[in-house]
């Protein structure tokens, strides 16, 4: 067996067992304080649970080394994230990080970040700012606290990333180095975190479901693919079209409808979706429920768009795969009304599930056929200037040969000699 394989073997089986015994894995590390409200995490990495207890990508298991973690060129980059969360708002952190990089002759930095989501990262510490020794070797403790930490007072949760940096390009010897990780996080213990507040739109689809006189249409990926309301898709061009009589647009509806606004050479991506419906006489609130598959790569700025006015803009990026649901007020009115979803940013989600609440509403319908164009006519017409005439290009021939006067000269006698010729003649023109 290849060495290399049997190293990760042998990583993978001792995970199994530390998964086996405990609670809570994959979401992070819960934050247990003491009496006095503080918790301390701690790392010398002499065993591999960073990578049960850390969020690593399969290909960077093996930056951890029994005693430390490591990295070296050519990878350029290897990452860990650490997710803290509990039960209870954090008052203070402070991190410190043990490590030795390499820059100027191996082309290690090794950074600290730091985040509340796991979506946006803020750079708090880099090997960079260190002095190199006589080795070139940066060593010094990478931190965050003091003053910076009053970010995260309130929250109930706490997110650190390292990044193993290479920039060498090439093979080489150990550049980055990391010995130990020490986390203390102080909370309220007395005071309970603080739960997701109800925005009053999602207010407002519950009340409109208490109501007795309500009805809903729901447009779901879990129906059969010949049973679901009819549903287009935005081409790149902005025209809505169906994807089933579209030569390029095949999206893959098994998990939801796709919409990406990321270039793919290999597919056409649909960079939006629109439904059509229509609506009665029947007065009262009007609104739609969109569920999303939130996920890393998900937009930031989702719009939800009714009868080409944005009623409202969603964040879908998350560092946690979840159905997430997004409610918005429509405006209501007799007649067909188009609910259009898009995005202003780049990324990629997969719309799950559309509902749409009312008394007035009737049901879904096609897409209208646009109107019949009457003649063309003009409007209005704008003349540019006719451009100048390009000048015409002289040839080395043409500069090279001879000027001849603008006027003729006289004509010489028969006794005048040829010194009395045009001198830029006398060689070519033969006197009478």
């Amino acid at each position: 067996m290849n060495p290399q394989h049997h190293r990760r073997t042998l990583y993978f089986a001792i995970l199994f067992l530390f998964a086996t015994v405990r609670a809570g894995a994959g979401q992070g590390i819960p934050i247990v304080p003491g009496d006095d409200g503080r918790f301390e995490y701690r790392d010398d990495f002499s065993t591999p649970k960073v990578l049960l207890d850390a969020f690593v990508a399969q290909d960077d298991v093996e930056m951890w080394a029994p005693g430390q973690l490591v990295s070296a060129g050519p990878v350029p980059r290897r990452q860990l994230v650490y997710r803290f969360y509990g039960d209870h708002p954090i008052r203070d952190v402070e991190v410190s990080v043990e490590q030795m990089s390499n820059a100027r002759h191996l082309g290690g930095v090794t950074h600290l970040e730091v985040s509340d989501n796991g979506v946006d990262w803020t750079r708090a510490d880099s090997s960079a700012r260190f002095q190199p020794d006589a080795n070139a070797w940066q060593t010094g403790a990478l931190v965050f606290g003091a003053d910076s930490a009053e970010d995260f007072a309130g929250r109930s949760e706490f997110w650190l990333r390292l990044t193993l940096e290479n920039h060498s390009g090439l093979t080489s010897y150990t550049s980055n180095i990391v010995k130990g990780l020490l986390v203390l996080i102080a909370v309220d213990p007395d005071t309970p975190a603080m739960a997701a507040g109800v925005d009053s739109a999602e207010q407002a689809w519950g009340a409109l479901r208490a109501s007795t006189s309500w009805h809903t249409i729901t447009l779901d990926c879990r129906d059969p693919g010949d049973g679901r309301a009819p549903h287009y898709y935005e081409d790149v061009d902005g025209w809505l079209v169906d994807a089933a009589s579209h030569p390029l647009l095949h999206p893959d509806e098994t998990d939801g409808f796709p919409i990406s606004r990321r270039y793919d050479p290999a597919t056409r991506s649909a960079t939006g979706l629109g439904v059509f419906v229509d609506v009665g006489e029947a007065g009262g609130p009007l609104m739609a429920r969109i569920v999303v598959n939130t996920a890393l790569q998900g937009f930031r700025r989702l719009a939800i768009h009714w009868d080409g006015e944005i009623m409202g803009t969603f964040d879908t990026a998350s560092c946690f795969d979840a159905e997430t649901p997004f409610y918005v007020e429509l405006t209501p009115g007799e007649g067909t009304h188009e609910l259009r979803i898009t995005a202003e940013d780049t990324g990629q989600v997969l719309i799950r599930r559309i509902e749409i609440a009312g008394a007035s509403v009737r049901g879904w319908v096609s897409k209208p056929a646009l109107a019949a164009g009457g003649p063309l006519e003009v409007v209005s017409a704008s003349y540019l200037p006719d451009p100048a005439p390009r000048p015409i290009p002289r040839s080395s021939r043409a500069e090279n040969a001879p000027r001849w006067p603008t006027s003729a000269p006289a004509p010489a006698s028969r006794s005048s000699s040829c010194n009395d010729c045009m001198p830029s003649m006398k060689h070519s023109v033969r006197c009478a």
